[in-house]
């Protein structure tokens, strides 16, 4: 699997709190599904909650509505439920599962930025010396800079 060293300082750095995040290209046509599953199996090595991958790639209008809801209810499972049972323990919890999803670039399928802006954050990734900063900066500014949580720099 390569960058295993990389890809724990990535899952650490993207804490605790959160639910599902999204892994994105700068530039059209550079996939990252193989980073985002590297990223999903090191992140089941090292946290207690279940993790999935999905690949998002290809989305239709269709699936995106699909996969929007899906994403918006795993980030329900961070929170409290709003009527809890009372027969319910009040250290119960709902189990939480990590999503790693990965997108398009948002600048090849607009249908990614609402999908990355259901999620907790995003994962930039980056080609050194091959994506153009000006790609990179469009990226941010399609997704928004508070949604990136960190970015790969890859060879």
């Amino acid at each position: 699997m390569p960058y295993v060293r990389e890809l724990q300082a990535v899952w650490m750095q993207l804490g605790r709190q959160w639910s599902s995040i999204v892994v994105v290209p700068s530039e059209a046509g550079h996939p990252t599904a193989d980073i985002a599953r590297a990223l999903s199996q090191v992140g089941a090595r090292l946290s207690i909650y279940p993790v999935e991958f999905i690949d998002a790639r290809n989305l239709d209008v269709e699936n995106s509505v699909r996969l929007i809801a899906r994403v918006q209810m795993h980030a329900e499972e961070l929170g409290t439920p709003a009527d809890p049972q009372p027969f319910a323990s009040p250290t119960w919890a709902p189990p939480i599962t990590k999503t790693v999803l990965a997108l398009e670039s948002p600048l090849a399928n607009p249908l990614v930025v609402p999908i990355a802006l259901a999620s907790d954050g995003a994962v930039l990734c980056v080609r050194r010396g091959r994506d153009r900063l000006a790609s990179v900066r469009d990226t941010i500014q399609a997704l928004g800079r508070h949604l990136i949580v960190c970015c790969m720099l890859l060879e």
